[in-house]
């Protein structure tokens, strides 16, 4: 069994609201274990780019969003470090 996280951020395209906006939604696979999540973030279709999961384009709206998803996805990892070393840990202890 591998303890490998992935993190991947998409658009739910079919709940498209009525002014044409997406709501930004993230994934997280550990080891077996999905959970999703929404960033509460909805953007134009557009400006979505699928492979690198974040915004296409150099405009405010765009940086602010793609520090956003950033600052998500570094948390992620974070906590999930921290977890790993800590159940590492514990396991030392017994």
């Amino acid at each position: 069994m591998t303890n490998e996280l992935k993190v991947l951020f998409y658009l739910k395209k079919n709940q498209e609201k009525k002014n044409g906006l997406c709501p930004v939604m993230g994934r997280i696979h550990a080891s077996k274990t999905m959970a999703q999540f929404s960033l509460k973030i909805n953007i134009n279709a557009k400006l979505w780019n699928v492979k690198a999961g974040r915004l296409t384009g150099k405009s405010q709206f765009v940086n602010e969003v793609n520090k956003q998803i950033e600052r998500v996805n570094l948390l992620i990892y974070s906590r999930y470090n921290e977890a790993s070393l800590l159940g590492e840990l514990l396991l030392l202890l017994t």
